[in-house]
């Protein structure tokens, strides 16, 4: 976890004292640090340029610090209890099935997936599949991120004696996912090509269907869709 930088400490700090955060006394010691590290993600989210690599990261980070909050029992806005929107207060839901799930993996995987550049990761993080049914989108506009996608290809391939190995690779705006089965204690095998995503914004993937992707929009238990912030 980042060092939390002196000007957004001096943030909670203020915000402790003030409005802002509801009765952060009342608020864990673990949570009020990752609130801490959610404001200077946020504030590298919002300070940099939308094509810079940084700023996706930073983004992407800040989603997952967020869900970590939220998995211990605290939202922001109109996620939380309080009638203001700009306050940390419990969730109204104080349990977050999806986010705990995809966090879950987001731990568990991360080191699974190699990046052979930040814009590879940008390009892959940014890139999001929209569920559909016969081609019509679901009516809550549900989608998946592909990076969640891979963490639960991840997962599906994990075993006793083997586990999933993902290479990322760029070049230009397009990106290759090549993937394969490591078994432990062996040496690394090859690994083929599982996606394209190509310049246009277009998903190919290569041994498998799209369906067996779009399929996980209907779970229920395994989440890994996700909804539109309104």
């Amino acid at each position: 976890m980042k060092t939390i930088s002196i000007i957004v400490l001096a943030v909670v700090l203020a915000m402790s004292s003030g409005s802002g955060i509801a009765d952060i006394q009342e608020m864990p010691s673990d949570v009020r640090l990752l609130v801490g590290t959610w404001y200077e993600l946020d504030e590298s989210c919002r300070g940099g340029h939308g094509n810079e690599s940084s700023a996706f990261k930073a983004c992407y980070d800040r989603k997952v610090a967020y869900a970590a909050i939220e998995k211990r029992g605290w939202c922001y806005g109109e996620d939380a209890t309080s009638k203001g929107n700009l306050e940390w207060n419990p969730c109204k839901k104080h349990t977050n099935e999806q986010a705990s799930f995809i966090e879950l993996l987001q731990s568990k995987y991360a080191n699974s997936i190699e990046f052979d550049s930040d814009e590879s990761f940008r390009i892959v993080s940014s890139f999001n599949i929209e569920c559909k049914v016969h081609g019509v989108r679901f009516n809550d506009g549900r989608f998946i991120n592909l990076l969640n996608v891979l963490y639960f290809t991840a997962n599906e391939m994990n075993s006793e004696k083997s586990y999933g190995r993902f290479v990322v690779v760029s070049r230009g705006d397009e990106a290759r996912i090549y993937a394969g089965i490591q078994f432990k204690g062996e040496k690394s095998r090859d690994i083929n090509l599982l996606y394209t995503l190509n310049k246009w914004g277009e998903l190919i993937p290569y041994g498998i269907t799209t369906d067996a992707i779009l399929n996980q929009c209907y779970s229920s238990k395994a989440i890994i869709w996700e909804l539109p912030k309104q």
